[in-house]
C-alpha cells in the first residue's frame, strides 16, 4: 500500500511540497502501526485488539483530511482500499476500473466495526 501511494505522490514529494510530505509520512506511519496490529490479530485473535487504540489511530490519521483536497485525493482516499479485493472484467492487456469491490475484515474501518460487535 505504501508503495502504491508513493507512486501517486512521488512528484509532489520530489517537488519538495512539505504539506504532501507530512501527510504521506503520517499515512506511512499509520500503515506501519496498522500492520503490527493486524499481525497481532492474526496471531492472537481479534479479541486482543483494543478498539479504542485502533479508533484513536484512525482518528489521528484522518483528523486533518480537510486541510487540502490534493492531500485527500492523493493520500487519504486510499484508506478505503486497505483490505479491499477488487474484481475486474477485462480482456488481457486492457485496463479498467473495478467491476466490484469487497471490503474484507482487514479494512481498518470495517475492523473497528467488527471488533465493536464482539
Amino acid at each position: 500500500m505504501r508503495n502504491f501511494v508513493d507512486e501517486k505522490v512521488k512528484y509532489y514529494l520530489a517537488g519538495n511540497e512539505q504539506q504532501m510530505k507530512d501527510h504521506f509520512e503520517k499515512f506511512s506511519n499509520f500503515l506501519s502501526i496498522y500492520s503490527e496490529l493486524l499481525t497481532i490479530a492474526v496471531e492472537d485473535g481479534l479479541s486482543v485488539l483494543s478498539v479504542n487504540n485502533l479508533e484513536a489511530e484512525v482518528t489521528n490519521l484522518l483528523e486533518n483530511i480537510y486541510e487540502s483536497s490534493q492531500v485527500a485525493k492523493h493520500i487519504y482516499q486510499y484508506i478505503n482500499i486497505i483490505g479491499a479485493i477488487d474484481t475486474f472484467e477485462t480482456n488481457k492487456g486492457e485496463s479498467s476500473i473495478p467491476y466490484s469491490r469487497v471490503l474484507t475484515i482487514l479494512n481498518p474501518i470495517r475492523l473497528i466495526s467488527i471488533i465493536k460487535k464482539i
